[in-house]
């Protein structure tokens, strides 16, 4: 980052529609103080593969595993709902899911979080809970096509279980439920379909790269990445 030209960011900034968007749901979210240059590296990559996907108008539904206070799931709702005035006709739901109570137990695979002492790890735990009234309400709350799942992962997946998918967003910190969403999405991906792994350059979180590295060896993908500052994705 230090040798990078931040008047380059200001000018890429103030041209990219998404910065914009980035910024309203940080405020819609409550999150304005979790802004930082890597938060805002994965969100943009996020929003600009979102709107590749939706320009393929592909078949098949949106998800989220781990929205916490809302704010990627408002520009991803965002973008949507910009999709579906220009498609007047198309149905489809964004299924967001969120245990809404914090992170879930720490695994051996998690050895980053693992090592610290018990207290750290509980207050880390804690600080990603959230309000599901907050976030379905008020963050969500103009978008009709967005329904939040309050559970543990993947506890309430089997609800969307004959569904198909064309864009899932993963962000649930750890190696289990990161596993576990994959196992599950994956299969009901279409063809063309994106997975985004928001953790997966976590230097804390590392449980979720490991978790999708060791998936996708055993899967065959077309196209798999992952930048150097922010997330993962695959193109089924």
């Amino acid at each position: 980052y230090g040798v990078i030209d931040k008047r380059l960011i200001f000018s890429f900034q103030k041209s990219n529609n998404n910065y914009n968007l980035y910024y309203e749901g940080l405020s819609k979210s409550g999150n304005k103080h979790t802004d930082n240059f890597w938060k805002r590296s994965r969100h943009l990559d996020l929003l600009n593969l979102l709107v590749i996907s939706l320009e393929k108008n592909l078949e098949g539904d949106f998800a989220e595993a781990g929205c916490w206070k809302g704010h990627s799931t408002y520009m991803m709702s965002k973008l949507i709902s910009s999709h579906l005035k220009k498609h007047q006709g198309k149905k489809l739901k964004f299924h967001v899911f969120d245990s809404f109570e914090g992170l879930s137990e720490i695994q051996d695979e998690d050895e980053n979080i693992k090592n610290l002492n018990q207290s750290k790890i509980d207050h880390i735990r804690k600080q990603f809970q959230s309000d599901e009234n907050f976030v379905r309400n008020k963050v969500l709350g103009n978008f009709d096509f967005v329904k939040t799942y309050k559970g543990w992962i993947p506890e309430r997946f089997a609800e969307v279980e004959n569904l198909k998918f064309s864009f899932v967003h993963i962000d649930v910190d750890l190696y289990e439920p990161t596993t576990q969403t994959l196992e599950f999405f994956f299969p009901r991906l279409v063809n063309g379909g994106f997975i985004v792994c928001d953790d997966y350059n976590s230097l804390d979180f590392n449980g979720a790269r490991k978790a999708w590295d060791n998936f996708f060896s055993k899967n065959k993908v077309s196209f798999n990445f992952a930048p150097t500052l922010g997330s993962s994705f695959i193109i089924k």
